[in-house]
């Protein structure tokens, strides 16, 4: 044996040793690096919807019937037949006043035209044998027209005893009380109909021709600001305002459910321009930059940058015209500094691949 030689042998060994444990954590450190660069990001997949163009503002809901209640008679109140927030229909009787005076004088009305009218068929015969003169006729046949326009008049004022509704609402203010003395041109009662609403919106002149009688418009409210009701354009005014360059609108809306009130603050978001199955992305996968608008799709695990063109947005989801299919998921978190090309994980997804792998295991 050549003892010469072993040393060089070793140390052969040993560099060879070193070099692969070198190539190894080289290899690791790859591994490593490859691993940090893969961005996890959060997706959601693009979805076709109705879309339309809209003008959006402010305004307060007001009552279209709203109806002081006077009294039209001077009387006691005897009797109160409503109270705050009941519902009433046109001609139902809110109060009574005290009618006894009142129903003496119809009374002795109808007696005295009684009396008149059986002396006039008296006279008529009497007139017929010559015993009395047509003039006299004629006066007593004027005497009960007469008291037939007295007696009229004594039945209406006997009805305006009973204070009517003039409108169908709900009593919104009772301003009298059981006893309390009113003469005619009080306001007893307010009737307010809560459940046909108008809106004054003052609408850009420039949207002027796009607006039309019955167009729909979306009214919600702080009180229920999840809840969408729906109206249309009553009125649109023919004149602009020179001073702010706006069209007077008006707003009706149906309220059957009884959930809006007259005065209450409403946004109003009037439509225009609908169009059916509109490509929609969620406004937070949008980036802009340099004046251009792009997001990031996910085709086999690479995020790849698309310029789009927008339209019209809805509820925090905008209308993609140009630029993408909806075949391909969106990126709408992690996308604020990916680049192009880059691979990326989606979240939630190497969860459910290993839930998958164990339930197949």
């Amino acid at each position: 044996m050549n003892w010469a030689k072993f040393p060089q042998a070793v140390l052969l060994m040993l560099a060879l040793g070193a070099l692969a444990a070198c190539q190894e954590d080289h290899a690791g450190e790859q591994n490593d690096e490859d691993s940090e660069t893969l961005t996890t990001v959060r997706v959601e997949e693009p979805r076709r919807e109705q879309v339309s163009a809209n003008h959006r503002a402010t305004a307060t809901l007001q009552a279209i019937s709203d109806a002081r209640v006077l009294a039209r008679a001077e009387g006691l109140v005897r009797e109160l037949r409503v109270e705050e927030g009941d519902m009433v229909e046109e001609g139902d009787i809110l109060a009574v006043l005290d009618d006894r005076r009142r129903r003496l004088e119809v009374e002795q009305h109808r007696a005295n035209l009684s009396g008149l009218e059986q002396d006039l068929t008296r006279h008529k015969r009497m007139l017929e044998e010559s015993l009395v003169s047509a003039d006299a006729v004629e006066q007593l046949r004027y005497e009960v027209e007469a008291q037939r326009a007295g007696l009229a008049l004594a039945e209406v004022e006997l009805t305006e005893t009973r204070i009517k509704a003039p409108v169908d609402g709900v009593v919104s203010e009772r301003h009298i009380r059981r006893g309390d003395n009113v003469s005619p041109g009080d306001t007893v009662f307010r009737v307010t109909n809560t459940q046909q609403l108008e809106a004054e919106v003052h609408v850009p002149e420039r949207l002027l021709g796009r607006l039309a009688v019955d167009q729909l418009v979306e009214i919600r409210t702080d009180a229920a600001p999840d809840q969408i009701h729906t109206g249309q354009i009553a009125r649109i005014s023919p004149i602009v305002n020179a001073d702010s360059g706006t069209v007077k609108t008006t707003v009706r809306v149906q309220d059957s459910d009884g959930l809006l009130r007259p005065g209450a603050f409403a946004r109003v978001r009037i439509l225009y321009e609908t169009r059916d199955n509109a490509l929609m992305v969620p406004r937070q996968a949008l980036t802009f930059e340099n004046g251009r608008t792009s997001l990031f799709v996910v085709e086999d695990g690479v995020a790849k940058r698309r310029t789009v063109t927008t339209g019209q947005s809805s509820d925090g989801w905008v209308e993609i015209t140009e630029g993408l299919s909806e075949q391909l998921p969106v990126i709408t978190l992690g996308h604020a500094t990916l680049r192009d090309g880059a691979k990326v994980r989606i979240n939630g997804q190497e969860r459910s691949e290993q839930l998958a792998d164990n339930q197949h295991g």
